[in-house]
């Protein structure tokens, strides 16, 4: 019973690396035909995200039922083309601020309620693509 358990968590566990190694190959198609028209490449932001993590039997722990880091950290990589610097940003930010972080770069305003107030929770991340050392104190929630 031991050896069948033990074959069900390998599995289980290849199948998840490679549906990771899939997305990083169809990513990396993007980015070759991206390259392929230099003037569309140097004009593009890309922003890659994707669902939180997934436990993969640590401390008897699997699926996406907990709140620990490795459930609820999420990959987020923003890139600017038109400012080419390879820089890590290690400052806790939520996805909420993706939005208005899209409208900065597209240069158009943030939607407003009806009132002129606030529509969007988030703020947007471009401070941390200037600045990756910056820490802004705020919560972060999930």
């Amino acid at each position: 019973m031991e050896i069948l358990a033990e074959s069900k968590r390998a599995n289980a566990i290849m199948a998840y690396i490679a549906s990771i190694q899939f997305i990083d190959a169809q990513v990396g198609r993007v980015l070759e035909k991206l390259k392929e028209n230099p003037a569309l490449y140097y004009n593009t932001i890309i922003i890659i995200s994707s669902d939180h993590g997934y436990s993969l039997g640590e401390k008897k722990h699997w699926a996406k039922r907990a709140l620990w880091e490795t459930d609820i950290r999420v990959p987020l990589i923003i890139t600017d083309n038109r400012n080419m610097l390879s820089q890590v940003c290690n400052s806790a930010v939520n996805l909420i601020d993706l939005f208005p972080t899209i409208c900065e770069f597209a240069e158009i305003s943030e939607p407003v309620f009806p009132d002129g107030g606030d529509y969007l929770d988030g703020n947007s991340l471009t401070p941390f693509l200037l600045q990756p050392e910056l820490n802004i104190e705020r919560p972060v929630l999930s």
